[in-house]
């Protein structure tokens, strides 16, 4: 925020993922946004989508998108995690945004 690459209210609204990891993926320093549900839904997937963006220009370091949980609530909510390229949990089970 500082920087000037998110604002206050952005700031906020990344500060309630519900999980933050630094890692890496591949080769690369990486960031995981995790929403975690026992029944994934839609607004868990945008959340997560919206999230990693923001932390990734917050940061300026790549941020992965995911949701967990034991079931996605639909096949609607499927489709939604593959156009958003949003990874799946689901059950144990990682899943990437391409299958």
């Amino acid at each position: 925020m500082r920087a000037g690459r998110i604002t206050e209210d952005e700031k906020y609204d990344l500060l309630l993922a519900d999980l933050l990891v630094q890692g890496r993926h591949g080769d690369e320093e990486a960031y995981w946004v995790v929403e975690v549900s026992a029944r994934v839904g839609p607004h868990d997937v945008e959340r997560a989508a919206r999230r990693a963006g923001l932390l990734s220009r917050a940061t300026g370091v790549p941020a992965l998108a995911a949701v967990a949980g034991r079931r996605l609530a639909s096949d609607a909510v499927e489709a939604e995690a593959h156009a958003r390229g949003v990874w799946r949990v689901l059950d144990r089970l990682a899943l990437p945004p391409n299958k």
